[in-house]
């Protein structure tokens, strides 16, 4: 596999729990990375072969990566990360190396791509040998930037289901409602005007809570925000936190805010914890994950979030406990660790129990 790192963020955590559930399959795992850094990086399976390319940007790492593939021309990689996946692609074009590339897209990518950089796709992207998508809405984009149909290949994210997670019984009407969000703390999450929109449902329920956890660029201007608005008591940024599952049990509702979303990790999982969510119909694969737990009357209006967040969320925390119960069971079929697990291998061209790719 080959990543930039393993810094906070959805690709890197996908990534890490994939190295960890191949070696578990029996099937040796180098990862390649421009350089190792991140909180995943600890996380990893210490049978994991990291290969710490000690570069500042992918580029710089190019000719090296190349080299060191070109020492087992038969093995595939698997590649996170756009600029990552256009250089490897045109190296091996160039003959720097031979390996089959499948290149694996983390986000939405008509969304969070300059125009100048959708060259990437029909010249770069489209050359690789499969190319994974998170989701059909994802899979639909790809095919409008250039890629062929018999290329793609739709896997959700892995998730390991909540073993029988305990809720907490129904809130009582006097008791103050804790709303969690978690994420980059960068601009496509939008959790600017989630803490817009909360300001907005505060002003009806003064005691409710707001925390967002993760790390990121937009942290001083959101703490700025948070001041402004007069909500430093009610609402905090902890920064990243490696252990979530404690926070999806004790809050009352999961917010996503972004704009664009690959398939959120966040939300997979606050349903998996039967956590009520409330969630931007943002571009890429957050409306099909949605439908798919049967969630549809979750969802707030891209442009109007801010706007309709405080009634969709008053609504939300009505609903029957049942209604989570039985979006769990929905998402937890459709992301379910193993089954994931065997259809990027299968992608890869390699057996549970094989440590190498299988050639016809």
């Amino acid at each position: 596999m080959y990543i930039a790192s393993l810094t906070v963020g959805g690709s890197e955590r996908v990534c890490a729990d994939l190295c960890n559930g191949f070696i578990t399959q029996g099937v040796k795992v180098e990862l390649l990375l421009v350089n190792a850094f991140g909180a995943y990086l600890a996380q990893l399976d210490s049978r994991v072969r990291v290969v710490d390319f000690k570069a500042s940007r992918g580029l710089n790492a190019l000719g090296r990566v190349s080299r060191h593939l070109r020492k087992s021309p038969k093995i595939p990689v698997l590649v996170f990360g756009f600029n990552l996946g256009v250089a490897l692609l045109l190296a091996r074009r160039l003959r720097l190396h031979k390996a089959p590339v499948i290149y694996r897209e983390g986000s939405s990518p008509k969304w969070y791509l300059k125009p100048l950089q959708r060259w990437g796709y029909p010249w770069g992207i489209s050359k690789a040998d499969k190319v994974i998508a998170q989701s059909n809405a994802a899979r639909e984009e790809l095919s409008q930037l250039g890629v062929p149909a018999d290329k793609m290949v739709v896997i959700p994210n892995p998730c390991r289901s909540a073993a029988s997670p305990a809720r907490h019984p129904e809130r009582a009407s006097n008791e103050s409602p804790l709303v969690l969000g978690i994420g980059r703390l960068s601009p496509e999450k939008g959790f600017d005007r989630l803490i817009r929109g909360f300001q907005r449902f505060r002003s009806a329920m003064p005691s409710a809570r707001l925390v967002i956890l993760g790390e990121g660029p937009e942290r001083e201007r959101l703490d700025r925000l948070i001041v402004e608005l007069g909500l430093k008591e009610c609402v905090s940024l902890p920064g990243f936190v490696s252990e979530v599952t404690s926070w999806y049990e004790r809050a009352d509702v999961f917010a996503l805010s972004s704009h664009y979303e690959g398939q959120p990790n966040s939300l997979i999982e606050a349903i998996l914890h039967q956590c009520p969510v409330v969630c931007a119909a943002g571009h890429g694969g957050t409306i099909e994950l949605i439908q798919a737990a049967g969630l549809e009357d979750c969802l707030v209006p891209d442009d109007q979030f801010e706007e309709l967040f405080a009634d969709r969320l008053r609504a939300v925390l009505n609903l029957d406990l049942s209604r989570w119960q039985r979006a769990r069971e929905k998402l937890a079929a459709l992301t379910d660790f193993e089954t994931v697990l065997q259809r990027y291998l299968n992608v890869c061209g390699i057996e549970s129990g094989c440590p190498d790719p299988v050639r016809s």
